[in-house]
């Protein structure tokens, strides 16, 4: 009996070893982020869909050139420096270089606060206010060069705090509040999107356009809740380089590898490249196919140069053709130019595919109408007519008719305001003819969220 109770024990150990080593011990794999095209184009439409935030009044006060009153430095949490504010804000678009001083080029910092109040010192320019994703309705202030700025709230509440600036200057060189508060970073909001891009996507200081948010890749942020960094460098494109910053490919290899997270990439330029034309097709296919090999997951969307008032189909087609042959089911290409965004355009938002020029028999004397050349030949409905000045009048058109009347006075032309029919959208660009102003980057954004909203949803069918 025991030498079978003995054999039992031992086939009963057998079979117990053999099990515990045929089944393997359950583990649980981190979770994999989502990277299909149809969930990154969700997330994006996700954060579009909600719509853009309403703006509202500050409570407290901003101080411009005020006298800082905080300890400094202050004793044990040190934030009275740029380098430690640093280690806190997180930076929102533009470009971050330097360590000691931060300078941003049309970008700024986001950061989380219980502070009632803190100040900043700043080497000047202008920037907006923003707490908990809301602008305030003051707009933009004009920041005091060299000397501390106060920001006030009244309250010791938490708070979500982004200060965006607006030109390439020391923006952050001290920032001090009360050690008794506390400084927490907060990444910023929404999907993330970088645009490679020229002056137009700087959008400062050309053709006096100089306000802090106010180029189409911030506005488009805005639109659409994206959390938009901006590549934007005077000069630049496919081929051309300013300066030492190096073209779009430069851009790429020097900012998408701290950015693998992007959810897309857009590009858009080549108005620079008008003399290089038998070498812009190669150096555009390496920029994609960079960004690729860089980012896999990373939609891709082309968009043609933007026109200004001189004609760029024929550089527009020698992207578009190069797009075609490297193109995969993660890109697309926007055809403003054949859309007409920003060429033919006085008329808009009537509500038909009409769109073009039209001139009036002379300088306006009228102040509220005007005689078109020719009989109208379009369909009959409200159109929004643009004058050269930037002017913007609200008149039915009526097909056969040269009349033309709208509410509010236009002063008679003068050597400032001269009414004549603008020639395409002349009336939203600077004395260059080439960089736009606050109207013109507003209307491109909306362009452009409209076509990449109906690609996105695309691809989620």
């Amino acid at each position: 009996m025991m030498r079978m109770i003995t054999g039992l024990l031992a086939l009963f150990s057998l079979l117990t070893g053999s099990i515990a080593q045929a089944v393997p011990v359950a583990t649980s794999p981190a979770p994999a982020v989502e990277t299909s095209r149809a969930m990154i184009a969700m997330r994006l439409l996700a954060a579009s869909d909600r719509g853009p935030k309403q703006g509202t009044a500050l409570t407290g006060a901003v101080t411009l050139g005020a006298s800082n009153t905080f300890t400094s430095p202050l004793t044990g949490t040190d934030y009275n420096s740029a380098r430690s504010f640093a280690t806190y804000a997180q930076p929102v678009g533009g470009v971050v270089t330097g360590s000691g001083t931060i300078t941003h080029t049309n970008g700024g910092w986001i950061f989380g606060t219980d502070a009632p109040r803190f100040d900043f010192y700043t080497g000047g320019g202008r920037f907006e206010l923003w707490v908990n994703g809301v602008q305030t309705t003051e707009g933009s202030y004009a920041a005091l060069s060299n000397t501390w700025n106060r920001i006030e709230f009244g309250t010791n509440e938490r708070r979500v705090v982004e200060l965006r600036f607006n030109a390439a200057v020391p923006n952050i060189n001290g920032f001090s509040m009360q050690k008794i508060y506390s400084l927490w970073p907060v990444p910023p909001p929404g999907p993330k999107v970088m645009v490679v891009s020229d002056s137009l996507g700087f959008a400062t200081g050309y053709g006096g356009l100089n306000a802090p948010g106010q180029g189409y890749i911030p506005k488009l942020g805005r639109l659409n809740n994206w959390n938009v960094i901006s590549n934007g460098i005077g000069g630049n494109g496919y081929v051309n380089e300013s300066g030492s910053t190096g073209a779009f490919l430069a851009q790429v290899n020097n900012r998408l590898p701290n950015h693998l997270d992007t959810d897309l990439i857009i590009f858009a330029g080549g108005y620079n490249d008008s003399a290089y034309t038998a070498t812009l097709a190669a150096a555009a296919k390496m920029t994609w196919l960079r960004a690729r090999e860089l980012c896999p997951k990373c939609l891709i969307a082309v968009v043609g140069p933007w026109r200004g008032l001189t004609d760029q189909t024929s550089f527009k087609n020698i992207i578009k053709n190069a797009y075609l042959e490297i193109a995969d089911d993660r890109m697309t290409f926007i055809d403003n130019i054949a859309e007409g965004w920003d060429f033919g355009g006085d008329l808009k938002g009537n509500g038909t595919t009409e769109s073009g020029e039209i001139t009036f028999t002379g300088a306006i004397s009228s102040a509220t109408s005007a005689t078109l050349s020719t009989n109208w030949t379009g369909k009959t409905a409200s159109y929004t007519i643009r004058f050269d000045t930037g002017a913007a009048k609200t008149a039915t058109l009526t097909n056969g008719s040269t009349a033309v009347s709208w509410t509010g006075a236009l002063s008679a032309g003068t050597a400032a305001f001269a009414y004549t029919a603008a020639s395409g959208n002349s009336g939203l660009y600077k004395g260059d003819q080439v960089h736009g102003d606050t109207t013109w980057h507003s209307y491109m954004a909306g362009r452009l969220k409209d076509d990449l909203d109906i690609w996105l949803r695309t691809l989620v069918r």
